[in-house]
Order: C-alpha cells, then sequence, then structure tokens
C-alpha cells in the first residue's frame, strides 16, 4: 500500500523534502491544495498530539 511505503520512507530518511513533496502531489491528486511544508508541518503536529495522548493515558494509569 503506497501509505505504508510513505511511512517506512518517513521514519527512514532524516532529510524528507522529496517524501512530502510525494505527499503533497497525492494530496493534490485528490483536490487538497498545500505545500509540502504545510504537509509537514501538519504530520509533525499530529504526532506530537499523539504522543502527548499516548504518554497521557500511561501516566493516567488508564493505559494499563
Amino acid at each position: 500500500m503506497v501509505d505504508d511505503a510513505i511511512q517506512r520512507q518517513l521514519s527512514a530518511i532524516y532529510r524528507n523534502e522529496a517524501v512530502y513533496r510525494k505527499i503533497e502531489a497525492e494530496l493534490a491528486k485528490r483536490g487538497v491544495v498545500c505545500g509540502w511544508k504545510q504537509c509537514r508541518d501538519k504530520l509533525k503536529a499530529l504526532k506530537k498530539k499523539y504522543k502527548k495522548a499516548v504518554d497521557g493515558l500511561h501516566c493516567s494509569g488508564v493505559g494499563q
């Protein structure tokens, strides 16, 4: 699946502008217009929120 390949590339490559450009192109095909930097910033924010939520579950004891 394309999503799995992109996930592997994002985690394996330090300088991943090319990967974000691929994401930008795929979004453009689906009618979403944004730049690669905007895609990068959005994904970083989502990762940060996810990590915060997971850490919160561990601290509260809910995730055990």
